[in-house]
């Protein structure tokens, strides 16, 4: 009976194993579940697979990873991770380029990158891009070369400073004229730029010559429409206007040009004034500076200081239709200079020394004198050195 008992349940194991065995999967359900990726190559793969059965899954091209399928009781279990894009690592430095990724999110399969020569530079090779393929990336690091410019003609009397043949982009040529006696028309200086082209203009050397300038508020004078070198500009200006400089205009090289020397140019007559005014000196009005022709100000000076006399402290100017004030307008410190008094003997400071306004010097008188000064001392004032005389002559002086 035990017998019997252990034989029906070996049996019942055996139906069961080889019931659940026979429970299949179908490539479909693997495709329809959540496991599937358009990465995997299912190429190779059956319609459908008996229970228990182990399938591995491989990649397309350009993907890679290892993934394993499991047929458990009609159901598909999983084993190791999905495809995943190859890797082709740094696509490589350009000289004079950057690069940005224009397809894809890092450097793998499917990935584009696009090239970008430096400003002043050009690509010289057939594409700008690399794609990242099964095999690595394709083709070549791109190149690019600097810009060159075209050859720069010029006359012989030209000097060149730089090399006008063979120029690349932020390269300069420099010009000037051999000859003292000519001056430089066109562009003294020229550079490539990012573009392959030259700044400005091929220059020539020619004789120093100015042509008639154009001077505001002014007029020249004579049908001379041009001028040689050291030739001088006649010309005057319009009422209430003056030269700003009082030189003659004379066509000279100046640097590697012809022009005027000084510039020609008319200036509004005006009278001006020091703002603030100095210590001793007071304007009405006290906040402007600039007058014309007819406009009149009014001065005050402290009371040590003097206009136009010792005596006197304030005074009105006008100013002229010259641009001159009719009375400087400065108040000046009274000063009393050391007498030029023979009948002084000694006087109490260097003869070199000045006194202003109030200062007393002690003093004597020659012999057949005597001082005026009960205290042998002389006071500044405006009418020069007080008492006056100094020194008078004693009875022995007179005999």
């Amino acid at each position: 009976m035990h017998v019997i008992t252990n034989t029906c349940v070996l049996f019942l194991w055996m139906h069961l194993v080889t019931f659940v065995q026979s429970q299949g999967c179908t490539l479909q359900e693997f495709i329809d579940g959540r496991h599937y990726d358009s990465n995997f190559d299912i190429t190779g793969l059956e319609a459908s697979y008996a229970g228990g059965r182990q399938v591995r899954v491989g990649c397309n091209i350009g993907y890679t990873g290892f993934f394993k399928l499991i047929c458990v009781e009609g159901q598909w279990q999983t084993r190791g991770s999905k495809c995943q894009p190859k890797s082709c690592g740094h696509p490589g430095d350009a000289q004079f380029a950057d690069f940005h990724l224009e397809e894809g999110d890092d450097f793998v399969f499917g990935s584009k990158v696009v090239y970008t020569c430096h400003k002043g530079y050009q690509m010289v090779s057939r594409t700008k891009f690399r794609r990242c393929m099964a095999e690595g990336w394709d083709g070549v690091v791109p190149v690019c070369e600097a810009q060159q410019c075209p050859v720069i003609h010029v006359g012989s009397n030209v000097q060149v400073i730089g090399d006008p043949e063979e120029a690349n982009y932020g390269n300069v040529v420099r010009f000037r004229c051999k000859s003292s006696s000519e001056v430089l028309e066109g562009s003294a200086e020229m550079y490539c730029d990012e573009n392959g082209q030259w700044s400005g203009t091929e220059p020539k050397c020619t004789e120093i010559k100015c042509t008639v300038p154009r001077i505001e508020h002014g007029v020249v004078l004579g049908g001379v429409q041009e001028y040689k070198e050291n030739q001088v500009l006649n010309y005057r200006c319009d009422p209430q206007y003056k030269r700003a400089e009082e030189r003659q205009s004379r066509c000279l090289k100046v640097g590697t040009k012809a022009e005027w020397s000084p510039t020609p140019a008319c200036e509004k007559i005006k009278c001006e004034v020091r703002l603030p005014a100095l210590e001793g000196t007071r304007f009405e009005p006290a906040s402007r500076s600039v007058f014309f022709p007819d406009d009149t100000l009014r001065v005050f000076c402290g009371e040590k200081h003097w206009i136009v006399d010792y005596q006197t402290t304030s005074a009105q100017t006008t100013c002229q239709s010259d641009g001159t004030w009719s009375i400087r307008p400065l108040c000046k410190e009274v000063i009393c200079d050391n007498p030029r008094d023979s009948r002084v003997y000694s006087w109490g400071v260097s003869w070199y020394e000045q006194k202003k306004l109030g200062d007393s010097v002690y003093y004597r008188c020659r012999y057949g004198y005597q001082s005026t000064s009960r205290t042998n001392q002389a006071t500044c004032t405006r009418d020069g050195w007080t008492p006056k005389p100094l020194c008078k002559g004693t009875t022995q002086a007179v005999g």
